[in-house]
């Protein structure tokens, strides 16, 4: 089936010089990004939570005052780097 798509330029220009480096056809390259992006689901991107103190917590400032009220625990070891 023939239609008739209108493109930016940069897109056109960006997907030829695509089409040329993988020696194929502009016909080809979007034909193939189309069936990528129509049929094939993506994976859920999720974030690990990497929260920190109280779960509870709810605004900075409570968060705030549990890291601040927890002195850093001293040792008398040198750091590895020095």
């Amino acid at each position: 089936m023939r239609t008739t798509l209108d493109l930016p330029d940069s897109i056109l220009a960006d997907a030829k010089k695509a089409a040329a480096g993988r020696k194929t056809t502009l016909r080809a390259l979007i034909i193939e990004s189309l069936q990528m992006n129509l049929y094939h689901k993506r994976a859920k991107f999720e974030l690990r939570d990497q929260s920190f103190g109280d779960p509870e917590s709810s605004t900075p400032a409570e968060v705030e005052e549990e890291v601040v009220s927890e002195p850093p625990a001293q040792s008398s070891e040198k750091p590895f780097w020095l």
